[in-house]
């Protein structure tokens, strides 16, 4: 079931409670209030981590919303088929990057060490273990560089630094392709929630290219900002369009909506909702 579905069910449900519990005025004419398909996009509402486990609603939310948020999740449990339906939604939800926490919950460290480690299973020594964990990273890794990931590519070695010089992921990665070696060298940087600061996509780059002049020339380079969010934030983007980054949503890197792989690690990051 898709988040969209999910959303056109509360919508339903909305319109339906509203139904029968519509107010009667003095001459019988009855008042009614119509459901709006924006106050319950249910894909936004889980991207942003508004569905947590049992419906309970985070504390940044303003008192009056989040008491009314409560009571219309607790009306869903009173419609058995919803009911079920959205809990099958939640399984979707990561165990790994959700818990009650708020904010950001050091989420772009976790994206640090969970990019540097799918890149690297990647390498052509892991093809025959967990196949299916390693085309997906496969996938991953030329939809970050713009390879397709055919089987006349082979990836040679990938070697992966966080927090070199400030940058949050620094890979290197060299592939041999129709016959051919290339070196790719990519810089990401990793926002869950927040914005950039300082120009420090300016910075970063400058430093980047200096390193790869000296050290690996030849190399393709690489820039891009990976965002948690669902969608691109039109302040980043401009930044990343200014600064001659790809501005990437870590949504977009895979595919979300394919079966489970081998790995709980993957599955948890990759495929579900935090």
């Amino acid at each position: 079931m898709t988040a969209q579905e999910i959303g056109q069910l509360l919508i339903a449900h909305d319109a339906l409670a509203e139904e029968q519990h519509h107010d009667h005025n003095d001459h019988r004419e009855h008042q009614h209030t119509e459901a709006s398909a924006h106050e319950w996009d249910v894909h936004t509402q889980i991207g942003r981590g508004l569905l947590l486990p049992y419906f309970e609603i985070p504390a940044m939310r303003e008192p009056k919303r989040r008491n009314e948020e409560k009571s219309r999740f607790r009306a869903l449990f009173l419609c058995p088929y919803i009911n079920f339906k959205l809990y099958k939604a939640m399984e979707k939800v990561s165990l790994l990057m959700r818990d009650s926490s708020e904010g950001d919950s050091q989420k772009e460290t976790m994206m640090d060490f969970i990019l540097s480690w799918t890149l690297r299973r990647t390498m052509q020594q892991y093809s025959n273990e967990k196949p299916h964990l390693y085309q997906n990273c496969r996938y991953i890794l030329g939809n970050l560089i713009g390879v397709e990931m055919t089987d006349d590519v082979q990836v040679v070695s990938v070697e992966t630094w966080k927090q070199h010089k400030r940058i949050d992921l620094w890979v290197n990665v060299r592939l041999v392709r129709n016959g051919k070696e290339e070196l790719h060298a990519v810089l990401i940087e990793n926002k869950a929630y927040t914005s950039t600061h300082d120009d420090q996509l300016a910075r970063y780059k400058t430093i980047f290219d200096q390193e790869c002049d000296e050290y690996i020339p030849e190399a393709k380079r690489h820039y891009v900002l990976i965002t948690a969010l669902d969608e691109k934030p039109e302040a980043l983007q401009n930044e990343c369009d200014k600064n001659k980054y790809e501005l990437r949503c870590l949504s977009d890197l895979n595919d979300w909506k394919q079966p489970d792989t081998e790995s709980d690690l993957f599955n948890e990051f990759w495929l579900r909702y935090w």
